[in-house]
């Protein structure tokens, strides 16, 4: 396969991930979401790993573990002011949550612009450095290090996870007592 056809077959690949993604996230902030245990936990789960990672990631810079931190403090305090207007419901049909819709979007456009802007700027640099290989210099480690390698796009990512993270394990919380095994 010549390399200019497999650069643009990654490239339509990671544009149709990132879309649908995108479409998972604002249908989530959407209208009346089912409870389902598992799923909150699963999502709880997976966001802690991968603050974890960009921890990790991040750990010789203290400009970025404070944008962590910053970010994480942030987004619960969001996650507390969205609870307040979220509407939590348990019907014959279920147990059921329906989250403020502003928040959710406004969180989710944030993130995304940030991400964005991070792809358009790290696209212009590619380009630049392959017109002239030369004149750029390449940064040591590997592409997860270069997307989290700012202390505005990991604070934006944990403003995200802090309030997705702290928003799932409230909504576990709230209808733990009141869920039995059989409706998991």
């Amino acid at each position: 396969m010549p390399q200019d056809l497999h650069g643009i077959l990654v490239a339509i690949g990671t544009a149709v991930l990132v879309v649908f993604l995108i479409y998972r996230r604002v249908r989530r902030n959407v209208g009346r979401q089912p409870v389902s245990m598992k799923r909150l936990w699963i999502r709880v789960g997976i966001l802690t790993a991968i603050c974890l990672a960009i921890l990790f990631q991040a750990s010789v810079h203290m400009n970025n573990w404070l944008g962590a931190g910053v970010g994480a403090l942030i987004g619960v305090a969001v996650a507390i002011y969205a609870l307040r207007r979220t509407v939590f419901e348990t019907t014959p049909e279920g147990n059921f949550y329906t989250p403020h819709l502003l928040i959710g979007l406004a969180l989710s456009g944030l993130l995304i612009g940030r991400i964005g802007y991070r792809f358009i700027s790290n696209a212009y640099l590619l380009q630049n450095a392959a017109a002239n290989p030369d004149s750029v210099p390449q940064p040591p480690g590997n592409s997860f290090t270069h997307a989290f390698d700012n202390p505005l796009t990991i604070g934006l990512f944990f403003i995200t996870a802090g309030y997705n993270i702290f928003f799932c394990y409230s909504v576990i919380r709230h209808f733990q007592k009141k869920i039995t095994p059989a409706q998991e």
